[in-house]
Formats: C-alpha cells, structure tokens, sequence
C-alpha cells in the first residue's frame, strides 16, 4: 500500500526509478480532523476483480489510516464513476467494513455515497468526471461533511 508514501507514480516505468515510495509521510506534521477516502471505482474497472480481495485491502487501508490519525473520523466513499453491480458490490463492502469497525469499538467510521453522473454532459477529459460534475461532488461531500462535523 501506498498511503504512507509522499509520491504516487502512474506509469510503471517510473515505479522502478529509486525514488520510487522513498520518502515516508511524516504523520506528526499533521493530524486530520476527518479523513474521507474514495474507493471502488479503479478496483472495480476490471472484468476479474474479487470481492474478497477487495475488502480484506479495504480493511488493510482502514487500519492504517486509523494507526496514523487516531483521533479522526474516517469516511469511505463511493464517487461519481461508479454505476449498476459494481456500485452495489462496493457499496456492500464499505458498508460492511465500516459496520465490521463501529461493531469492534471504532465509532469514528463512517459511509457516504455520492450521486452517480447522470449523464455523458458531466465527463471529462479520459472519462473522468469535468469541473461542473466535481463542482457538484464537492457539494454533496461539503453537506454531508458540515453535517457530521457540526460545521455550520
């Protein structure tokens, strides 16, 4: 996993050179009241993805986000991109582990489902969502946020 990691590399090629995941996040800098992160839609692009698979990461993810910000409330997500058995399988899986989580005494996870694009006007460049489809993410994710951290 790479969360603990400061860069992040697209093409393979660039993953060998030796700075490649060198430099470690220092999480002392920072501590995030909340931490929201958006799952599903590249896991689930392919035709042979597994479900258990899938969620044993998603678990893996959630603890280590919970190790390096302790105090933060953590809210999976569903974006914009994802859509018919894909959307409900990952659905599915966020809810059971934030469920799975709130069950073993971590009462600081949370969902949240964005709405699905509606539409080929909301897509961007390479099928990624456009500045008016993140405009209207942005929205529903700063609503919801306002709300569960009494942001008003």
């Amino acid at each position: 996993m790479q969360y603990e990691y400061t860069g992040y590399a697209w093409k393979p090629e660039l993953r060998q050179e030796a700075t490649f995941l060198s430099e470690k996040w220092d999480f002392s800098r920072y501590q995030p009241d909340v931490v929201c992160i958006n799952l599903g839609t590249n896991d689930t692009s392919t035709d042979n993805y597994d479900l258990k698979l899938l969620k044993q990461g998603y678990q893996k993810l959630l603890k280590q986000v919970r190790d390096h910000n302790p105090e933060a409330k953590i809210v999976f997500l569903t974006g914009s991109m994802l859509y018919n058995k894909e959307l409900k399988e990952v659905k599915q899986l966020l809810d059971e582990v934030a469920a799975e989580a709130q069950k073993a005494g971590d009462k600081e996870v949370y969902r949240f489902d964005m709405a699905p694009i509606s539409g080929n006007e909301w897509y961007g460049n390479d099928w990624h969502p456009n500045v008016y489809q993140d405009e209207k993410m942005a929205g529903e994710l700063t609503a919801y946020l306002r709300s569960l951290m009494n942001w008003f």
